[in-house]
């Protein structure tokens, strides 16, 4: 993983399109690939000053986005391969607008396939309904909200995959 992030900084960094990003690191992450393994990821490239963001979604779930009226959409995308495990594929990459008030959350499946002592698992309804109800004005407490009701879920049983959640709140 920490390759896959440091290839990926780095080509960012040469100021390249995101989908031509998205198909060098692929390339390079599938040359001599011969255990098979792939990374799934969100992708995005966000403009401060006018709240654009262009993303790809490589065999990821879609982040959500929490408007400021308090509605909640998912920011589907094309069905774009993981990345790392087949070369020479294309990423198509998606546009969404964030205004003033929105809050866009991104997670791993680590956060929806948290699974409690029956083995029941957490699910994607559950975290949509969590952040659906979610009245908090910053970011900070709706992590908070998430960590907490998947721990609680899970009755600390030892997790198979790590959570990460990320929250991007426009405040402008």
């Amino acid at each position: 993983m920490f390759a896959t992030q440091h290839m990926l900084r780095s080509l960012a960094m040469q100021g390249m399109p995101l989908n031509a990003i998205m198909k060098k690191l692929n390339n390079t992450l599938a040359t001599n690939n011969t255990s098979a393994m792939y990374v799934t990821m969100v992708v995005g490239r966000y403009d401060l000053r006018t709240g654009d963001l262009e993303y790809i979604l490589a065999g990821h779930q879609p982040p959500l986005l929490k408007h400021a009226n308090g509605t909640l959409t998912n920011l589907e995308g094309a069905a774009n391969f993981p990345v790392g495990n087949i070369s020479n594929i294309e990423f198509e990459s998606q546009m969404a607008k964030l205004k003033s008030g929105d809050r866009l959350v991104v997670f791993t499946d680590g956060a929806t396939e948290a699974y409690d002592g029956q083995n029941n698992l957490y699910g994607m309804k559950r975290l949509v309904s969590l952040v659906r109800e979610d009245k908090g004005s910053c970011c900070e407490e709706l992590l908070e909200t998430v960590f907490s009701s998947v721990t609680k879920f899970s009755e600390d049983k030892d997790m198979h995959d790590d959570i990460t959640v990320l929250c991007l709140h426009r405040k402008e």
